[in-house]
């Protein structure tokens, strides 16, 4: 009698079956069968996907979602330059993939016969954020995304890497400042705080005839403002400033400072934690007891300390 034989017919497993232990069997025989998927130890792929990208998909690119047609995903070459999401990477070609032809990606195994010459055994590798669909052993630095893709098993113009996909999100976040003073055109009411010189920012935008903030993606935001409070006239007089979310005031947000003293001069510091969703808009505002004097102040400062700014402001998405 011959040796018995089996054959297995390898199918994608559903999400999260790495907390199933059924199919602790699945990853064993994958790795035993060098995997269901040529060049690929597979265990875990994404099922069949269409290159739409207008050429071979070589092996070894990194891919990402590109929409459905035909009731099959669409790939696109994947780059972490932040024109694409760091939840649409999908995983690595195990072989070439024809322009408008099916294919599979590997997002966790190994990916053989590709070339690693370049990259010591144990290099971690990312997504580019220069060549779609490339990796790279540069970390990619910010605004950029930091997407894992894996790494190096073996040094060779025929290696190997280990793919383990992993987005390092990164966080959204953005400084802006006022080298010019703000002055109130009637007292009691409100006005907003103006932020036109731009520091860094990323997935944050600004509009300055409003003094509006846009948020790109939703979480909890740290928004950390101050305003350099100056008094020009011995009377009296109050200054406060608030959160403005939607074009809504948020209760409790407001803080208030007094100053009777000419020529007096302290700092307000403002800091807020909300909550907010893709879309929300923010602003920061301010109205004064009296009108028609700098009470938000630039000017020259003590040497050798540079100018003073009149209100700066610092947000950083602190929980995605």
């Amino acid at each position: 009698m011959g040796q018995p034989t089996f054959d297995i017919l390898w199918k994608p497993p559903p999400a999260l079956v790495e907390e199933k232990e059924d199919y602790r069997w699945f990853y064993r025989i994958c790795e035993l069968l060098n995997g269901g998927l040529p060049g690929a130890t597979t265990m875990l792929s994404v099922p069949a996907a269409e290159n739409k990208t207008g050429a071979t998909i070589k092996k070894g690119q990194l891919c990402g979602y590109a929409g459905v047609s035909n009731g099959t995903m669409d790939l696109q070459l994947y780059i972490a330059n932040g024109t694409q999401s760091a939840y649409s990477v999908l995983g690595v070609a195990s072989a070439d993939i024809p322009d408008n032809q099916l294919g599979y990606l590997v997002y966790y195994g190994t990916v053989d016969g590709i070339d690693t010459s370049a990259w010591p055994i144990g290099t971690v590798l990312f997504a580019s954020e220069t060549t779609p669909g490339a990796i790279t052993a540069n970390i990619p630095v910010p605004p950029n995304l930091r997407i894992v893709v894996g790494s190096v098993l073996t040094q060779s113009t025929n290696g190997s890497i280990f793919v383990r996909i992993y987005p390092q999100l990164r966080a959204d976040y953005g400084s802006w400042g006022n080298a010019n003073s703000m002055t109130p055109v009637a007292a009691n009411t409100a006005y907003p705080i103006l932020f036109p010189l731009l520091g860094s920012a990323k997935g944050l935008t600004y509009n300055n005839a409003t003094g509006t903030f846009t948020v790109a993606t939703g979480g909890q935001y740290q928004i950390t403002s101050t305003l350099q409070i100056k008094s020009t006239s011995n009377s009296p007089r109050q200054l406060a400033a608030w959160l403005v979310i939607n074009n809504i005031d948020v209760i409790g947000s407001a803080q208030q400072v007094s100053l009777a003293d000419n020529n007096t001069q302290m700092i307000l510091a403002l800091l807020f934690t909300p909550i907010l969703a893709k879309g929300d808009t923010f602003k920061l505002m301010y109205a004064s007891s009296a009108a028609g004097t700098p009470f938000i102040a630039a000017g020259v400062a003590l040497a050798p300390a540079p100018n003073l700014r009149s209100a700066s402001i610092l947000i950083n998405q602190v929980n995605i």
